[in-house]
């Protein structure tokens, strides 16, 4: 028990940030190719940290809505950074030296 939640609500949440995930990193790789990737990053980096700093205040509130809507919001960003990453790796370092 922690904050006041159980920890299968925690682990819950946990999953539920994790099946965002997927979806929110697909979304990205699509993005990626139609978007110029420094301003994906840009988004993605500013979006991350305005969720990051409503944590505390969804935690100090005790509901579970805004845990959810957190994970929800947290987990389209949590690994969306990868493809455009790769994106700038590519077109700064070449194909060849990518791997």
């Amino acid at each position: 028990m922690s904050y006041g939640f159980t920890v299968v609500f925690a682990a819950s949440l946990l999953s539920f940030m994790g099946l965002f995930d997927l979806i929110g990193t697909t979304l990205s790789g699509y993005l990626s190719d139609k978007i110029d990737n420094r301003w994906l990053l840009f988004w993605y980096y500013c979006l991350r940290g305005l969720s990051l700093m409503a944590l505390p205040f969804a935690l100090a509130s005790g509901s579970t809505t805004w845990l959810i809507v957190f994970s929800i919001f947290y987990g389209l960003d949590w690994i969306a950074t990868v493809p455009p990453t790769i994106g700038l790796a590519r077109r700064e370092f070449g194909l060849k030296k990518l791997p």
